[in-house]
């Protein structure tokens, strides 16, 4: 007897449990190595914003509108913020960010850089299919990180709220 299971096995095919061969160690080998090549050229799949939109597609949505209005603006986004005009240029898109909220609109926001020196956070409400969004409002959300509006933290419908003046000092909204 083995074990106190009540089987009782001949001691042959006791050492063939104990032990696998070395077609069964083959076997193994094969079947990891082909487990890790197939991981390593399978392509990631695309990173998706909401049915049928990606990320990457927002992201190109909102740099083709930066790009055209940057080109009509003499090589700045023009943009108006507290009664003022703003030239401003792209540094980065927050591919973080970027979402589809539904309906047919998709959430961007950018870091632009202004002629006058600070960095301007600005958010992007665009609305169509990916190839053809069109940019519905723009608005400033944070000039050098000091934010001016917070996101209320409800899902529909969306909304914006000054900003504290704690998180104003810490730079921080959501």
């Amino acid at each position: 007897m083995s074990g106190g299971t009540g089987v009782s096995l001949p001691r042959r095919s006791q050492e063939a449990v104990a032990r696998p061969g070395p077609r069964a160690f083959a076997v193994a080998c094969v079947a990891g190595l082909s487990s890790a090549l197939a991981s390593c050229v399978t392509p990631a799949p695309e990173r998706m914003a909401g049915p049928g939109v990606t990320i990457e597609e927002i992201a190109a949505g909102i740099e083709a509108h930066i790009a055209a209005e940057s080109e009509t603006g003499g090589g700045y986004f023009r943009l108006q913020h507290e009664g003022r005009g703003l030239s401003i240029e792209l540094v980065r898109v927050h591919m973080e960010y970027l979402s589809h909220l539904g309906d047919g609109v998709s959430f961007a926001c950018v870091d632009l850089v202004g002629t006058d020196g600070p960095v301007y956070n600005v958010d992007f409400f665009m609305k169509g299919p990916p190839g053809s969004m069109t940019v519905t409002e723009t608005t400033v959300h944070k000039v050098d990180g000091n934010p001016l509006y917070a996101w209320a933290q409800r899902r529909v419908p969306r909304g914006r709220s000054p900003a504290s003046r704690r998180a104003r000092r810490r730079g921080r909204s959501w």
